[in-house]
């Protein structure tokens, strides 16, 4: 709808009759701190000081500038990093004069990039962060089927049709799993090379799977050559020699308890050897959708491919039901409420989490024994898990999907720790994990390392979706967006220096400075104070 112009005659009789003013736009009063969220590509990108690994950055977006403050992490799709280590570039090198990430460097990428920025507008005058997350449009997600795979470089050919090919060739688009380690297949071609090593896969937590979250691979060699960490015999056939795309790699038939699914046959029905502490390959025929980063590497027929960080297939691959048995589970999408300071009578603040995930093990649904859990991390580097929903976990109409849709619960941001950055969600069949047990002795036990060092049972991923204060009256003064409640940004962050792998160096990073507010907190956990109602 366009927006009606007045006119200037009018306009003069609006502002002026007798000496009164009519019709003039009342100015609102300047408040210290009112809230933004930017989504745009990357205009510019620069940091304050190159040799400082938390340097503090600037962005602009979408035409305004936005200061990162220094002790910034940014959030990719599957990696941390800080915005210096941004600036080593898609080697990890030497930090550079540009990212390659924005629209106005000198050697701008061939696709835009896409940030997402949120914090809180300083006393009217500048737009400071406090959560920046980048992916070249995290939006952008494609799908087809496998149309042919090419087991000497780990690639697929995706396509409109099941139909297979000899050669890829537009419109197919060719397809290559961005993963440095190998952990799903070959590590990223034949040269163990990456396109970009910030947009790889999560090498820990399964970002390439089923639709139930079981791992998925592409194996290292040509079938019937049998790779054991990606073996074909993961994929069952039918009695016409066509692989399945829904069974149970082992046990009895599994029979939903819903009307309308059919049986799903057994590995062991099949008397077809299945190991379901394996990931299970892609093959030809199947659908996937994909996301990851647009590329090129001077292919003359073809040059164009994704380097895809995340694929799920539309397979349903189920495990032995029951406790002990092998499982699998994964996260799809959560929201986090961040608590009710900066309340007011015109503002609706949250302190609650829904979380949708899924498993190949439904039976552990229905018994309670998915749980969600808040990873705390102190700047030392200490992770301790806190029970967020004490195994009320229900039931979602896909067979194996599970919510956690819990309201207002002071649980969930209790004073001294606030909201964290990372959620794991995890099936406990020896009970919830009680508070304040250290990660590393829980989550890392060896009886949970399963497909070529994957976890089972558990998934840890990051939040993108923190629900902020928002107004419930149209018109009055916007809630500033309660960072202070994000632990990690007002008490600090330890974790493993992130510029390669095999670097076991702890990062200890302080409170955001400068703080995305128009007051300091105090930068120790004492001072978060986010639960009371």
């Amino acid at each position: 709808m366009k927006q009606k112009r007045l006119s200037l005659p009018l306009l003069l009789v609006a502002v002026v009759m007798g000496g009164l003013v009519y019709g003039a736009p009342r100015l609102h009063a300047q408040v210290p701190e009112a809230p933004f969220t930017l989504v745009g590509h990357i205009e510019t990108f620069t940091l304050d000081t190159p040799t400082d690994v938390f340097s503090s950055a600037k962005m602009t977006v979408n035409g305004i500038q936005v200061v990162i403050p220094r002790n910034t992490i940014v959030v990719l799709p599957a990696a941390y990093f800080t915005p210096q280590q941004l600036f080593r570039g898609p080697t990890q090198g030497s930090v550079m004069t540009q990212s390659g990430l924005a629209l106005n460097d000198p050697n701008p990428p061939p696709v835009a990039f896409e940030t997402t920025l949120m914090g809180n507008i300083i006393n009217g005058t500048t737009y400071i962060a406090g959560l920046v997350y980048i992916s070249q449009q995290s939006l952008n997600t494609s799908g087809g089927y496998i149309r042919q795979i090419d087991y000497t470089t780990g690639e697929m050919c995706v396509g409109l049709s099941p139909t297979p090919a000899t050669t890829c060739v537009a419109p197919d688009t060719r397809v290559r799993i961005n993963d440095p380690l190998g952990r799903y297949g070959l590590a990223d071609g034949p040269a163990k090379t990456s396109p970009d090593l910030r947009f790889t896969v999560d090498p820990d937590n399964p970002t390439i799977h089923a639709g139930t979250g079981y791992p998925m691979c592409v194996p290292r060699v040509a079938p019937p050559t049998v790779d054991p960490q990606c073996p074909i015999t993961n994929r069952p056939k039918d009695a016409g020699g066509h692989s399945l795309t829904t069974w149970a790699m082992s046990g009895p038939d599994i029979v939903p308890p819903m009307a309308g699914l059919p049986t799903i046959v057994s590995c062991d029905t099949l008397r077809q050897t299945c190991d379901p502490t394996q990931q299970a390959p892609f093959v030809v025929g199947d659908y996937i959708d994909f996301a990851g980063t647009f590329t090129e590497d001077g292919t003359p027929t073809h040059p164009d491919y994704v380097s895809a960080h995340t694929i799920n297939a539309s397979v349903g691959i189920y495990t032995k039901q029951g406790v002990g048995n092998t499982v699998y589970i994964s996260q799809e999408t959560t929201f986090l409420g961040t608590g009710p300071i900066n309340c007011s009578a015109a503002a609706e603040c949250q302190a609650k989490i829904r979380m949708v995930g899924f498993t190949t093990d439904p039976s552990r649904v229905t018994s309670n024994l998915v749980n969600v859990y808040a990873i705390d991390v102190d700047r030392n580097g200490v992770r301790r898990t806190r029970n967020l929903l004490l195994g009320q976990s229900k039931k979602e109409g896909f067979f194996g999907r599970f919510r956690f849709d819990v309201a207002k619960n002071t649980g969930l941001t209790p004073d001294g720790k606030g909201a964290t950055r990372e959620l794991l969600v995890s099936i406990d069949d020896n009970g919830p994990m009680p508070d304040g047990t250290l990660v590393p002795d829980k989550l890392n036990a060896s009886s949970r390392l399963k497909a070529n060092g994957l976890m089972a049972g558990q998934y840890v991923a990051p939040n993108f979706d923190y629900l902020f204060p928002e107004t419930t009256l149209p018109g009055a003064s916007l809630p500033p967006a309660n960072l202070k409640c994000l632990a990690f940004l007002t008490a600090g962050w330890g974790i493993q220096n992130l510029e390669t792998p095999s670097d076991t160096t702890l990062l200890n990073i302080p409170q955001l400075a400068p703080w995305p507010g128009a007051t300091v907190p105090p930068a120790s956990p004492a001072g978060i104070t986010c639960s009371t109602f």
